[in-house]
């Protein structure tokens, strides 16, 4: 049966839905504009949409309201698989199409959607419900910046999780900034962004040098890496660990020389495991890479 939106007469249900709009209004977290784009754009992480909907006697009566029949798969794969596909369903007025969606296997990990899939819902009586859902899927569907996740295709549309963006470098193909994607932990990253049609190469290459040395303790992590669609052309991004102990020159001069047997074997060892990743990276993987000085090296 195609969706029709949803004609609310159920008090009960009315006062469900009023808090969760209400509720969806009060957590949606605006995301830091890119230079190339001073649009405004929101997005909810799928952690807080399993909080709310994991109270189970009230998600059950919602779906039970707008359906007219009961959940009849599992509740946590119903949560785990399909939670922010019923949000946006709800958001929408179209609560009712998600037994459409569950039976044809439209899960959230299929989303976002750039071209319309043939399983899609048909609604004669709303000729729109495919654009207005292409348009609001982007709210309940940022990208996930998964560690070692890489080369992830993101569409110009797709929300960055990013609340708070300072630049701190640039070179001669990247900026470099200090970002905070989590607004409930306020964890800090770095994301290099490449300049379109620049950079390629240095991505690929600082790609390929992060994945073979990530077991070294003596270079910062990469938790992802990412191409977007820009007017511009595509950007590329990398995520990285965030060194927050200054510089290797700062180090040096801020700390006295070890002076007991076992603080020198550590520096020594330490210093090793540093110039070794180092001379790995510039021999295989970066040659390209100017000498390295101590006020290049970042700690963390």
């Amino acid at each position: 049966m195609p969706p029709q939106k949803l004609d609310i007469v159920d008090n009960t249900l009315h006062q469900r839905l009023q808090d969760f709009y209400e509720w969806l209004e009060k957590n949606k977290t605006k995301a830091v504009s890119s230079e190339s784009d001073s649009a405004e754009r929101f997005f909810l992480s799928r952690k807080l949409l399993k909080e709310y909907f994991g109270n189970e006697n009230r998600t059950k009566q919602i779906y039970q309201a707008v359906c007219g029949s009961p959940l009849v798969i599992d509740f946590d794969d119903f949560l785990n698989d399909w939670v922010c596909v019923f949000a946006l369903l709800l958001s929408l007025g179209h609560g009712n199409a998600i037994p459409h969606f569950i039976s044809n296997h439209l899960y959230d990990s299929k989303h976002p959607f750039q071209e319309r899939p043939s399983q899609f819902p048909f609604s004669p009586l709303d000729d729109e419900f495919w654009s207005m859902y292409q348009k609001a899927q982007w709210l309940f569907f940022p990208l996930e910046l998964k560690k070692n996740h890489h080369r992830q295709r993101v569409p110009e549309a797709r929300v960055l999780p990013i609340i708070k963006k300072e630049s701190i470098g640039r070179g001669g193909s990247s900026k470099i900034y200090r970002i905070e994607r989590n607004p409930a932990t306020h964890k800090t990253y770095v994301v290099k962004e490449y300049l379109p049609g620049e950079a390629e190469e240095y991505y690929e290459a600082e790609i390929e040098g992060h994945s073979l040395t990530r077991s070294s303790g003596a270079i910062v992590s990469c938790y992802g890496s990412f191409r977007q669609d820009t007017p511009r052309g595509p950007a590329l991004s990398l995520i990285l660990e965030y060194a927050d102990a200054g510089t290797l020159e700062e180090y040096f001069q801020a700390k006295s020389q070890p002076s007991t047997r076992t603080n020198m074997i550590a520096f020594w060892e330490n210093l090793q495991q540093l110039a070794l990743a180092l001379s790995d990276l510039h021999t295989n993987y970066l040659p390209q890479l100017e000498q390295d000085k101590p006020r290049d090296v970042l700690l963390g």
